[in-house]
């Protein structure tokens, strides 16, 4: 018997998903989706649960039913992950949903905190901090049907480290002043294949956007010694904000970099899909997690440990669900 989780997600994807079970524990009402493997052969899947009452405050004691995942060098061969010039900071990290916002909390230990904002302000990973890889069409074939007379070699773009619509990451620095420019980057996928922290890009009213700040987000950061937990409210619709991936005229498949003024017909007929999922609940998108670890005084790339895959390829990352309710009686328990 296939469960409401199987239903909200063939009814959005249009095809047939891994068999998933729910088990709903009476008295907390815990919704846990079955133990899965994502995108990765070794990656876990994670749920994404429904928050309530989070306050933005650096204290994660409110994320008591968030999953919450601990990694660091010694167990990503686990989990398809990588590690990257023996880092040695231990990522713990979580994620939860509602209506308004999405939610990312991460505590990291580590034996020196190396935060300089002199470093290339766009260059995230210069600067300690952490990192969620989030891929909201999860299709690997998502790019081909954007431009179909566009691209030459669609097997090779779209399993390779190219970033397109719907592909973004939310970087955040491990420092206390999250109003300096070095910090709460947002790299997002562009049409042309390349991600927005790599090459300046000017969108078409102006603005010059290089893994820009989001000023929409609420984030603090608190720093205890050599450690520090990181609490983030990203809006929805601060995500929709963005011409590269949420262009509501569309775009032109002959010219991928510039708006269209395509119909809905037209964007139907290409393939192409909203930023978020509709329903959020039962959906699912791709998702890794990278944790920074350089320990040079100055900064520059040192060190970094990832959860799942090995990079920037997707393909390689894991499948996150968003937690789908229980109706009972007039209660939707998450």
């Amino acid at each position: 018997m296939k469960s409401r989780l199987e239903k909200h997600s063939e009814k959005r994807r249009g095809k047939k998903m891994k068999t998933q079970s729910l088990f709903l524990v009476i008295g907390i009402a815990l919704l846990m989706s079955s133990p899965a493997l994502g995108k990765n052969p070794l990656g876990p899947e994670y749920t994404i649960h429904y928050a309530r009452g989070i306050i933005i405050d650096g204290d994660v004691g409110d994320w008591s039913n968030a999953e919450w995942v601990t990694y660091g060098a010694s167990t990503v061969a686990r989990t398809g992950g990588y590690a990257w010039n023996a880092p040695d900071a231990v990522c713990t990290f979580a994620m939860m949903y509602d209506n308004e916002a999405l939610y990312c909390g991460a505590r990291v230990e580590d034996d020196y905190i190396s935060y300089n904002p002199n470093t290339t302000f766009y260059a995230w990973w210069e600067r300690d901090g952490v990192q969620w890889f989030l891929d909201f069409t999860n299709n690997d074939e998502q790019e081909i049907l954007y431009w179909p007379d566009y691209l030459v070699d669609f097997e090779n773009y779209a399993g390779n480290s190219k970033w397109l619509p719907g592909e973004m990451i939310i970087a955040i620095g491990a420092t206390e002043d999250q109003t300096d420019i070095t910090t709460r980057r947002w790299p997002v996928g562009t049409r042309d294949g390349d991600r927005s922290d790599w090459n300046d890009f000017i969108l078409p009213d102006g603005t010059i956007a290089r893994g820009e700040v989001n000023e929409q987000w609420e984030s603090v950061v608190v720093i205890d010694g050599t450690n520090y937990t990181i609490e983030v409210k990203v809006p929805w619709s601060s995500l929709e904000k963005s011409k590269y991936f949420s262009d509501p005229e569309g775009v032109d498949p002959a010219n991928p970099t510039a708006l269209g003024d395509l119909t809905a017909d037209d964007m139907s007929n290409l393939g192409w899909e909203l930023l978020l999922p509709d329903p959020l609940a039962g959906s699912r998108i791709g998702l890794t997690h990278l944790c920074i670890d350089t320990d040079l005084p100055a900064g520059g790339f040192d060190a970094q440990v990832m959860w799942v895959g090995d990079g920037d390829n997707d393909a390689n990352w894991t499948e996150a669900v968003f937690a789908v309710p229980v109706r009972i009686g007039n209660w939707d328990l998450y």
